[in-house]
């Protein structure tokens, strides 16, 4: 009661203090020889002080969340503010919040899912930790590493050498990057000793696009230290053979043959590029000598490969290739391997296995599936639709070369192809690519066409989204038209009526508000009060907007999610808080429940400390009276 009593005044004190900076003061806002200007960076600086107090405030609060990975995520937005100014408050909220998960883990211990739940959580602690103090991250890897025992309750460290340790130091140096290339390269090269992960292409490709010769270096240290470990992983050896060989597409030994493997992170900043002759030939020189040791396939030794031989034999065909080009006295020598290999293979797995390959080495140069869209995507997903006899992954295939054509051949040729999926899936399959169309139409300022397809969608809730969509493109820049945008949150605003559903209407609202903070700063708090009424009404409202739409074909989910990462909770409170932080203090403090409460009154203070102008910002750009 005593701290909630203590929030309450910081807030009222928030509220009070703005006014008494500026409006209160007559005589100083009377003189004329204090500039606009001057009063403009005193408003601003008492705003932000508010702010530092305001979310001060919020950490003792965040200690009543049970939902811990919910403080995780707030708790990284506190320390990225509050770092410098509040240190030793930011310190003591990450000890009970590590403290918490390690007792939670132990808790869950049991349960698989759950541990391997919570070794995530404490993971994103440390690298939280690592922003603040380095000392601190350190420490927590140390508990987190040594364990008690589940059984003997006796201290052990056999975490240390597990592959989500490897994770966790690649992952901490990649963040660290820019502040502190040093402790970077030396995490990252902690993280080699234990294993190559997907995240370490992604701290190599980080790497790469600043300084090329490090890079390559530690593209070296990985492969020896893959050499060291004698190669038993050869997915280890696939990952790094992508950094040289394929830079946009990432094998990977599956249980159906050789596959292309996403990794997100890797391929927002991963660009293609031809092969480096020198490093080429020392993947090649160095992982043959892996590959032919005389001892790898003896029995109990075979056992220990964590994909078998079909693994060992993927990579020595695709290397053989490669071989060819850049090291010729290898190419006979890898063929025979390959010849040997093929004979520890099942006759009925190893056609599959050969088809698999096949396809990789003969798909076209630079292409992504899974990346950058471009029309040899579509052609090839069409000519393996063609191929395949399974009919659900016919219908896969057709409709990701419809998402893909949608955006490189036009609506016309997306429709097309979607008349190519079967009957069982046609009809769900065009309202799908017809939402898809519609919003990157809306987000590309084409905005006639998102119009007439929102317009013929039966989902109100879609059709909210787009519409929210085009009112936000008609106050960019490019093509802004304050009248239209009115007229279109005008049109969400009704819709939100005819929704069936509290959780989507509260998510349509909080979209509303986002777009007309930039408008109209009464109509947006007039979306923002509306939604913070439904959502008190909303059992279990947590903060999260998120809509999920989906279309599932044999299995395969293609995921529309709404609300997601724009039009979200947070980006609402954070624009309608700029025009008015005081004004938002008030809103916020009418939600019933503590965690959207909370992630409210957090995004606000984001907003405001994140930019030190914010509001003349707002007021410049978007026009606010």
């Amino acid at each position: 009661m005593r701290q909630y009593c203590l929030i309450v005044c910081f807030l009222i004190f928030g509220i009070l203090f703005v006014p008494l900076s500026t409006a209160a003061q007559p005589s100083s806002q009377s003189s004329p020889n204090t500039p606009p200007r001057s009063k403009s960076r005193d408003a601003n600086s008492a705003v932000r002080q508010s702010a530092i107090l305001v979310l001060d405030s919020a950490i003792d609060e965040l200690r009543e969340v049970e939902d811990i990975q919910a403080r995780v995520s707030m708790t990284e937005t506190i320390v990225k503010l509050l770092a410098k100014s509040k240190h030793e408050h930011c310190r003591n909220m990450l000890d009970s919040l590590f403290d918490n998960a390690l007792r939670l883990q132990k808790a869950d211990s049991s349960d698989r899912a759950g541990g391997s739940n919570t070794d995530s959580i404490l993971q994103k602690i440390i690298q939280i930790a690592a922003q603040l103090d380095r000392k601190l991250a350190q420490s927590y890897i140390d508990r987190y590493t040594v364990k008690e025992d589940r059984n003997g309750g006796e201290p052990s460290t056999s975490a240390k050498n597990s592959p989500r340790m490897a994770v966790l130091y690649i992952q901490l140096a990649t963040q660290l990057f820019e502040k502190d290339l040093t402790l970077a390269l030396s995490m990252a090269m902690r993280s080699l000793t234990i294993a190559v992960v997907p995240d370490t292409l992604v701290f190599l490709a980080t790497l790469r696009k600043k300084d090329i010769v490090h890079a390559n270096n530690f593209f070296t240290a990985a492969l020896n230290s893959v050499k060291m470990r004698q190669g038993t992983d050869v997915n280890e050896l696939l990952l790094l053979y992508a950094y040289v060989f394929s830079p946009t597409r990432i094998p990977v030994v599956t249980s159906q043959g050789l596959g292309i493997y996403s990794v997100p992170a890797y391929l927002g900043i991963a660009g293609d590029y031809a092969a480096d002759p020198a490093l080429a030939r020392q993947y090649l020189s160095i992982t043959t000598q892996v590959l032919l040791d005389a001892e790898r396939y003896y029995p109990g030794n075979v056992e220990r490969l964590t994909a078998g031989v079909v693994g060992d034999f993927c990579l020595v065909s695709i290397m053989e290739g490669q071989a060819e080009s850049y090291l010729p006295t290898l190419a006979q020598t890898l063929s025979t391997q390959r010849h040997v290999l093929a004979g520890y293979l099942q006759p009925d797995g190893r056609a599959g296995l050969a088809s698999s390959i096949d396809r990789w080495n003969t798909m076209p140069n630079g292409l992504n599936l899974a990346g950058k869209e471009t029309v040899a995507a579509v052609d090839y997903l069409l000519q393996r639709a063609d191929q395949v006899s399974d009919p659900k992954k016919k219908d896969q295939l057709y409709y990701r070369a419809a998402m893909i054509a949608a955006s490189t051949r036009g609506s016309d040729a997306a429709f097309e192809i979607i008349d190519k999926v079967s009957s069982e899936y046609r009809e769900e399959a065009k309202q799908f690519i017809a939402f898809d169309i519609a919003v990157k139409s809306a987000r590309s300022h084409q905005l006639e066409e998102a119009e007439r397809l929102a317009q013929r969608d039966h989902d109100l809730t879609r059709r909210a989204y787009v519409f929210t969509l085009i009112a936000s493109s008609l106050l960019d820049d490019k093509s802004r038209d304050a009248v239209r945008a009115t007229e279109f949150l005008n049109e969400v605003d009704r819709l939100v009526s005819k929704l069936d559903n509290d959780a989507e209407r509260v998510a349509v609202l909080f979209g509303g508000a986002a777009v007309a903070s930039r408008l109209d700063a009464i109509r947006a708090s007039e979306f923002l009060r509306a939604a913070i009424r439904i959502a008190n009404k909303t059992q279990g409202f947590t903060g999260d907007t998120r809509i999920p739409r989906g279309l599932n074909i044999g299995g395969f989910l293609f995921a529309y999610t709404m609300y997601d990462d724009e039009f979200t909770l947070a980006e609402a409170i954070s624009r309608v808080g700029a025009n008015d932080f005081n004004e938002t203090i008030v809103v916020i403090r009418e939600f019933k429940n503590t965690l959207p409460r909370l992630r409210a009154t957090v995004a606000l203070c984001d907003g405001i400390l994140s930019n030190t102008s914010i509001r003349s910002k707002a007021h410049a750009s978007d026009g606010i009276p």
